[in-house]
């Protein structure tokens, strides 16, 4: 933490392992799956819950309470082992849907002693990538004491202060990673290199109200040192 009370979040470890000559996207661990399999590659180690790949829609609206239940299905033994590793802070991270977050938040409910962020992943400047309002995601986190910071990660750089000015009413700390805004490529299974860095938006975010900043894919670790210097010198 700053002396101005803003939080870093260190990032670019699965950049970097690509800058190293090592594959991500095309596996479902992403960069946990060298966790498993290259014991070069092992200090650190985390939970995270990404990708909830489902194929009837209209299903899903219809059966929303089931869908409740099996996202809480799915996520109860993943949260159960990150919390018997007792962290400090469990990132739950590019959340899709208001009803993910929903199933998060009552699992979290299990853990009363157990604190997070929430993070929604967006499609635009003011809704969800499912599509719902963002102002409506973000309600859902406050009702959860156990949620102390909320808002966006791994989106565009240009979508963000425009996502915080539509939250920025709230009680919570308000937390940002955005990516670097590189395309996908879908034949290739990666992302263009297109991107841009997204230290030059970091003032216009904390002027915008954020409290933690930070950096996700695209992001590399000098990214991340150029806004810690930026935090120093505010």
């Amino acid at each position: 933490m700053t002396k101005n009370g803003i939080i870093l979040i260190d990032g670019g470890l699965g950049t970097t392992l690509e800058l190293n000559g090592y594959t991500i996207h095309n596996d479902p661990l992403w960069s946990g799956k060298y966790l498993v399999n290259d014991p070069a590659i092992r200090p650190g180690r985390r939970g995270r819950d990404h990708d909830l790949h489902i194929s009837n829609s209209q299903r899903i609206i219809e059966n929303s309470v089931k869908i409740a239940r099996d996202l809480k299905d799915w996520h109860r033994p993943r949260l159960e082992a990150i919390v018997r590793a007792e962290p400090d802070l469990i990132a739950f991270e590019t959340i899709p849907s208001l009803v993910e977050a929903e199933a998060l938040i009552d699992l979290l409910k299990e853990h009363p002693n157990t604190k997070a962020w929430l993070t929604y992943n967006c499609k635009d400047t003011k809704s969800t990538a499912y599509g719902e309002p963002i102002e409506d995601a973000v309600n859902v986190c406050l009702k959860s004491k156990q949620i102390i910071a909320v808002g966006v990660n791994c989106v565009d750089p240009t979508l963000v202060e425009p996502i915080v000015e539509r939250i920025s009413n709230i009680d919570r700390d308000i937390i940002v990673y955005p990516n670097a805004g590189n395309t996908w490529n879908e034949k290739l299974r990666q992302y263009n290199p297109d991107g841009q860095s997204i230290v030059p938006f970091v003032s216009n975010y904390l002027k915008a109200g954020v409290k933690w900043i930070g950096g996700c894919c695209g992001v590399d670790p000098d990214s991340i040192r150029q806004i810690k210097q930026l935090l120093v010198e505010a």
